[in-house]
């Protein structure tokens, strides 16, 4: 899975580069199969709306394979809380944590743990304000980056660092409102 999106994450760089130096181009036969294998249609020229919206897609699909991989799966997570299947079903149920499904297969992004165990401070209160509709690429940008409705001692905070401090969680229940 990593060589895969190793492969067309080079491929979207390269391709991504060349394009603005260049207005248009032949794709090389790497660049081809790379794009082939995750389903882009290569037999028409694309307008320039097309093709932002195709390395956008790209992009979102990078994002989500790599949180993917760097997510955990049911017995990692129920392990490293110390849960019960009847207690890890109940968090589940409550959403007091962010589980993502792709096909049959759930995951757990790693952001919402602390290191050495446990959920991060406050997440419980905050996880069951994100819509259940959310994007998992979107929801881990917004806990991941830094927000100008986080400040701290003047410096700006991602929802990570933010509750990882300690900090009232309030503010984060508004931004994940928003997702």
């Amino acid at each position: 899975m990593l060589d895969i999106v190793a492969s067309a994450t080079a491929a979207v760089r390269k391709a991504m580069a060349e394009s603005e130096r260049v207005e248009s181009r032949v794709l090389d036969t790497e660049e081809r199969r790379v794009l082939a294998s995750i389903g882009a249609n290569l037999d028409y020229p694309p307008t320039k709306v097309e093709e932002a919206f195709r390395r956008s897609r790209i992009r979102h699909d990078l994002e989500l394979a790599k949180l993917q991989d760097e997510s955990l799966n049911f017995d990692q997570v129920r392990d490293q809380l110390c849960l019960t299947q009847k207690e890890f079903q109940q968090l589940l149920a409550t959403r007091k944590i962010i589980c993502f499904g792709v096909g049959s297969q759930r995951w757990f992004p790693v952001f919402q743990f602390r290191e050495g165990g446990g959920l991060l401070p406050g997440f419980e209160e905050v996880s069951p304000h994100i819509r259940e509709s959310a994007s998992p690429v979107h929801v881990a940008v917004l806990f991941e980056t830094p927000s100008i409705d986080l400040v701290f001692e003047g410096e700006k905070l991602s929802i990570v660092e933010w509750l990882s401090r300690g900090l009232p969680v309030q503010e984060v229940k508004l931004l994940a409102e928003e997702i």
